[in-house]
């Protein structure tokens, strides 16, 4: 037999030798639940457990199926928890190398006869909106007509909470993506690690109420939102976005069926096209994105949006090939690296790599590292 616990009066785990006042109490039963983005065993875990005072009456270890049971006398308790997790904890729990405490409460419990309750602690936000696939290659096209018009990007909820994606913006990053015909130079702004200078910007549009990502989801951003077969095995006629570019002689097409994003700032010919040889992409969140400061590039001819390094959430840098790492554009701190692809018209993609599963889902690799971060695969996965 265990060796019965005095709790605050006469309280008594279940199974003790019994005080025939104590066997007569009610049975107070906790379980704890850890929350779906948390894969982590619910035993052995210590529980507090309060009286209506705030004095520790218990402080009993959870056990197989995460519960602890107790006879309490009669009256008010409160059940608490806090899990702290390292940084190699949190990565084999959540997916995400993020150092957290899961702390939870039951609240005030009314105990008067047997009671049950559950314990779910909540954790912090981990995690945010990543690009999951990007493709920019281009495909070979029929009788190899080079095809450019089937470019798009995956953006991936990464995280343990909603998003919100109204107001967010895309944007390509100024600078050519190695030296194509030899006499190439890299971006002028590669010193100024404050700002990334880009030369298109689109924004994701407002929404009544405000559109969220749930955890898990994709939203796919297209050049145009066609069926681009057979010219590509793309169809992106069931695209979340595309980047329509109204122009008064109607060259770029409105697909009917895909939503447009905001046209705020394109240098561009009548389509949003990222350079074959391998585009810098970011997703940045300012107040207002048609405020940000341009530039005239030195040579007189581009004029460049300033984005404030600190506003983007996430980046990606692409270059022509293992070879023009000195043509690099986004600053280190946002991409420390680079990612490319076999060529030109290649029909080739990169897509994230998967850190971690967590309960059926997976959790993408986000070490803001495009090197270590993405694979290259042919052809691209069709995203929905």
């Amino acid at each position: 037999m265990r060796r019965g616990m005095t709790l605050a009066v006469t309280a008594w785990w279940l199974g003790c030798g019994a005080v025939p006042q104590a066997s007569r109490d009610p049975v107070l039963d906790v379980e704890l639940r850890f929350p779906v983005s948390h894969d982590l065993p619910t035993a052995g875990h210590t529980i507090t457990i309060r009286d209506g005072t705030g004095a520790v009456v218990a402080q009993p270890s959870t056990g197989t199926g995460g519960r602890v049971t107790l006879r309490v006398p009669a009256g008010r308790y409160e059940a608490q928890v806090n899990v702290e997790l390292t940084v190699d904890a949190a990565r084999t729990a959540t997916g995400h190398a993020v150092a957290h405490t899961l702390a939870g409460t039951t609240g005030v419990l009314a105990v008067q006869g047997d009671t049950t309750a559950v314990l779910t602690p909540v954790a912090p936000p981990l995690g945010g909106l990543v690009f999951k696939q990007v493709y920019w290659s281009g495909s070979p096209g029929l009788n190899g007509a080079h095809y450019f018009h089937d470019q798009f990007v995956e953006l991936h909820n990464n995280a343990t909470h909603p998003i919100t994606l109204d107001g967010l913006c895309l944007a390509d990053v100024f600078g050519v993506s190695g030296d194509i015909n030899g006499v190439e130079d890299p971006s002028p702004y590669q010193s100024d690690p404050a700002f990334v200078y880009v030369e298109n910007i689109w924004c994701f549009p407002a929404h009544d109420p405000p559109q969220q990502v749930a955890p898990g989801q994709s939203i796919l951003v297209v050049q145009d939102g066609a069926n681009h077969q057979p010219d590509s095995p793309l169809d992106f006629s069931g695209a979340s976005y595309e980047a329509f570019n109204q122009r008064a002689d109607e060259r770029d097409v409105d697909w009917p069926t895909v939503e447009n994003l905001t046209r705020v700032s394109f240098s561009g010919g009548y389509d949003w096209l990222w350079t074959v040889f391998g585009p810098g992409l970011i997703l940045f969140d300012v107040p207002d994105p048609a405020a940000l400061e341009s530039v005239i590039t030195p040579d007189g001819f581009w004029e460049v949006v300033k984005v404030p390094s600190p506003a983007v959430l996430e980046a990606v840098e692409a270059l022509m090939d293992a070879n023009s790492g000195r043509f690099k554009r986004i600053p280190a701190s946002q991409d420390a690296s680079f990612i490319h692809v076999g060529g030109t018209y290649t029909l080739e993609s990169v897509v994230r790599r998967v850190a971690a599963t967590i309960h059926g889902r997976p959790i993408y690799q986000d070490t803001q590292d495009s090197a270590a971060d993405f694979l290259v695969q042919s052809p691209p996965t069709q995203p929905f």
